[in-house]
């Protein structure tokens, strides 16, 4: 496929890349009898540096070519721990410290010169006399850009529970509306948009959770994870038109290292049975792939991650009638803990509810 004409937008750039954190001394023998239960301390900052390409090509079901979107954002997460309150839950807050927003569209086979004036053309508001594949283009950086420049002001607040799941998410206000109902604005927001934001914050401490005992009214417990510790977690993804997928993800510990516990996952998702009244209104789903594979390295004596890996690919059809669209994506995610850059200025605490 040939190369796509992209538009680019950096946001707040600050540099070179930090050098990945050191693993604390002692990391390797403690993996052996470890939990992987995360753990906050009020007052703690951390950052992780955080590099995202993903891919979607959409058309109609057995179309060869389609249109074929690609994005990539790459900077640092620097997070801060706030409060932690008497059951256990943290509460926090996250602003990008750096990244760089690029995304790709165009047909492939398409003229490159003609994907070169759609997409990479200044933003600026469309003269009368613009061609009409210009001003589409305008609009098109423009709405990159608002984005990008939510995403550069956002300070992310939201809860963790002591099983690692996030809650209460806010501090995104406006993105959605500056991504508009294009289909660009949605490819530019990426792992921050409103159906990725939690997935996300999740992958930095998220790889097991606590099981239940064995006796009756029991509380859950973290087990000790030893190399060849196998277990499954599930969890939902929505789809879009109220459908939600169910993932099972299976995890295996391969065994210590110099950074931590090593960590092999794959995941497989599916659909639950089909309404036996569905709504005519409203498109089905076809699921045609969700898989998911990567890795972990587990900080044992931070209890979060110093590295992640990971690849999803979904190909999903819905169809209304005689109309079926089809969309096939693929997500590469690639974590790495970070010195935590100096905050610009403190967090002012949440307004009373």
């Amino acid at each position: 496929m040939q190369t796509l004409g992209f538009l680019a937008v950096a946001v707040r750039a600050q540099g070179p890349a930090s050098p990945p954190a050191a693993p604390l001394p002692g990391a390797a023998a403690a993996a052996e009898n470890a939990t992987l239960r995360p753990v906050f301390v009020k007052g703690d900052t951390f950052a992780y540096r955080i590099s995202v390409q993903a891919s979607e090509r959409r058309g109609s079901a057995g179309e060869t070519a389609g249109f074929e979107y690609r994005m990539r954002q790459v900077g640092t997460l620097r997070l801060n721990v706030l409060d932690i309150d008497e059951e256990g839950i943290a509460s926090m807050s996250a602003v990008i410290a750096s990244m760089d927003l690029r995304v790709e569209a165009g047909r492939p086979g398409e003229d490159p010169d003609v994907r070169q004036i759609a997409f990479v053309h200044q933003a600026e508001a469309a003269a009368p006399e613009q061609p009409a594949q210009e001003a589409a283009a305008a609009a098109q950086a423009d709405v990159v850009s608002a984005v990008a420049d939510k995403l550069a002001r956002a300070v992310i607040r939201f809860d963790v529970l002591p099983s690692g799941r996030v809650r209460r998410v806010s501090g995104l206000d406006g993105l959605e509306e500056a991504a508009g109902d294009l289909d660009i604005g949605e490819m530019a927001m990426g792992v921050f948009s409103p159906n990725s934001v939690v997935r996300m914050l999740e992958r930095f401490w998220r790889v097991d959770e606590p099981r239940a005992g064995d006796e009756p009214g029991a509380e859950p417990q973290w087990l000790v994870r030893a190399a060849g510790a196998q277990w499954s977690m599930a969890d939902e993804r929505q789809l879009g038109y109220d459908h939600v997928a169910m993932i099972e993800r299976t995890f295996t510990v391969k065994g210590p290292e110099a950074a931590g516990q090593s960590i092999e996952f794959k995941g497989k998702g599916k659909l639950p049975a089909k309404r036996s009244d569905p709504d005519p209104t409203v498109p089905s789903i076809a699921l045609q792939e969700w898989t998911e594979e990567g890795s972990v390295v587990w900080d044992v004596a931070r209890s979060r991650i110093t590295q992640r890996r990971e690849k999803v690919i979904t190909d999903v059809t819905a169809t209304l009638g005689p109309r079926s669209r089809r969309s096939r994506f693929e997500f590469d995610t690639e974590i790495d803990a970070a010195p935590a850059p100096a905050p610009a200025a403190a967090v002012p605490a949440a307004p009373a509810p």
